[in-house]
């Protein structure tokens, strides 16, 4: 049997249409922003058959954008509240089930998914409406 070969290939990354999706954290570490400020690397595993490479979001302490990590808070059900100082182990989130709305960007010519926002009852004390933490039947 005789094999010629190629130049290995990337694996093909199946970009997810915008819309809805059920996510889990996949991993989550503690780096720098490109200013130097700390910030949480999220990798989430998103929709019924997820990407290997994931879907990256960026949670990032400076001030300005931390809304954002409020919102995630909410969405996995951890939002402890108005003015409540916490500890944050980015460890502690690998594991914990949301929704998300996503996006898809272009950047030099390339296509990608990108967080627009993570989806919760505004309302809600809680956990999130989507996904109580209870669930676990998201197939992934």
């Amino acid at each position: 049997m005789k094999h010629t070969t190629n130049a290995p290939k990337e694996p093909e990354y199946k970009i997810l249409e915008p819309g809805d999706y059920d996510f889990i954290v996949n991993d989550a570490v503690e780096k720098k922003s490109k200013s130097g400020n700390p910030m949480i690397e999220l990798k989430l595993m998103v929709g019924t058959h997820p990407n290997e490479k994931g879907v990256y979001d960026y949670l990032v302490f400076d001030g300005k954008s931390e809304w954002k990590l409020d919102a995630f808070l909410h969405c996995i059900g951890r939002y402890p509240g108005v003015g409540v100082e916490m500890e944050i182990d980015p460890m502690d989130f690998v594991g914990e089930k949301g929704h998300v709305k996503i996006k898809v960007e272009t950047y030099n010519g390339n296509k990608s998914n990108k967080v627009q926002s993570y989806m919760f009852d505004r309302d809600a004390k809680g956990s999130p409406v989507f996904i109580p933490k209870d669930n676990d039947t998201i197939p992934f």
